[in-house]
């Protein structure tokens, strides 16, 4: 009984400590994130898609964005237009992808969610 009891105190104290530590509070700030986009991309209908809904994709992960590729997710998101030139110059490129400003993995990200925000705001036309 003592044995269990002891058991159940250092487990539950090493979650207390696993909980506080920042990386932890980081994925569970992303994690909560994803779960929010995710509900709230399937309750919203196309007809209330809007070229910044691609800005508003990622700002729960700018933390692992730089100020300068926020920023230019920010330009990207202005217009409809914008989002399109966006992929014709980077998202199809057939070698080895490249950005100026976006690193690898997020300029795969944002093609990614760009083309499902082109996608869907075409269907608004």
């Amino acid at each position: 009984m003592f044995k269990k009891l002891l058991i159940w105190i250092v487990l539950i104290a090493a979650a207390m400590h696993i909980w506080q530590t920042p990386e932890f509070q980081k994925y569970k700030k992303r994690i909560v994130g994803d779960v929010w986009q995710s509900a709230g991309s399937v309750t919203k209908s196309d007809s209330m898609i809007k070229p910044s809904d691609l800005h508003e994709h990622f700002t729960h992960r700018f933390d692992q964005f730089a100020p300068s590729e926020q920023q230019h997710l920010k330009q990207i998101s202005r217009s409809e237009q914008s989002i399109s030139r966006f992929i014709e110059n980077y998202c199809y490129q057939p070698d080895e992808p490249y950005h100026p400003i976006f690193s690898d993995r997020n300029l795969a990200d944002v093609c990614r969610q760009a083309i499902k925000t082109q996608a869907a705001l075409s269907k608004n036309n």
